[in-house]
């Protein structure tokens, strides 16, 4: 017999995870790619040094450009991503009782 929907979130194998694991897995969902894109040097210029002084690897700046590009779609939509997973487990969980607060 299965229990009500809000009961299984966070079940993996029929295990539950702690709720501080949870949250913080949930946190770093989020930080990750905020993160990234709070770092994310504007310059393609910049770009190219940092992985030059990373890596020893050279870059051309229309190949920084297209990475800097790349990070900053793959961070957005990441983000949107998780927003709209967030929206809809509210709205799910929100469903189910046929109510909503505040």
């Amino acid at each position: 017999m299965k229990g009500h929907p809000c009961c299984e979130i966070g079940r993996a194998n029929g295990k539950r995870r702690p709720p501080i694991l949870s949250r913080l897995l949930e946190a770093t969902e989020w930080l990750i790619p905020s993160l990234i894109l709070a770092i994310l040097p504007k310059c393609p210029l910049c770009i190219v040094a940092y992985v030059a002084i990373g890596t020893g690897l050279g870059l051309s700046v229309s190949t920084a450009t297209s990475i800097r590009i790349f990070l900053i779609t793959a961070c957005f939509g990441s983000l949107i991503y998780l927003a709209v997973r967030s929206l809809i487990r509210i709205y799910q969980s929100h469903s189910w009782t046929g109510r909503i607060h505040g």
